[in-house]
């Protein structure tokens, strides 16, 4: 009879041992939706409200702030955009470039290639009107 409860008493440790790897991989999902909320935040959070069991506040909290971080990442970058303004810094450069050329070259008549330079849209109206009293005031 004691070899029947021993048999018996075998079987019990089985599922204990069961359970300590299905917690194991309860928490995979877990681990792997962090891993992606840190490295590819979009799957992440589509991970996160498909396979995650987490508190629904938590998922709504990560999102917010994921998606408030984009906003504001637009935001600035739009900033920083329109401060810089390249295309106004590129004919400012091609401005200064053919103005420079003309003075450079010593041609006879400056003004007269300031203003080709106006005429090619490199330099815009009202600074040749400035550039040529600016050069007549000079001679």
């Amino acid at each position: 009879m004691e070899e029947k409860k021993e048999t018996a008493a075998a079987p019990e440790a089985a599922p204990s041992g069961a359970s300590t790897v299905e917690k194991e991989h309860n928490n995979t999902p877990t681990i792997v939706t962090i891993i992606f909320l840190v490295l590819i935040p979009l799957v992440g959070i589509v991970l996160m409200w498909a396979w995650a069991k987490w508190p629904k506040w938590v998922k709504i909290l990560i999102t917010t702030l994921y998606a408030f971080s984009i906003v504001l990442f637009i935001v600035f970058f739009s900033a920083v955009i329109a401060t810089i303004n390249p295309k106004a810094q590129l004919k400012k450069a091609e401005a200064a470039t053919c103005v420079n050329e003309c003075i450079t070259t010593q041609q006879l008549d400056q003004d007269t290639c300031i203003q080709q330079c106006g005429a090619e849209g490199i330099i815009p109206a009202g600074a040749i009107d400035s550039t040529d009293s600016s050069t007549s005031v000079s001679d």
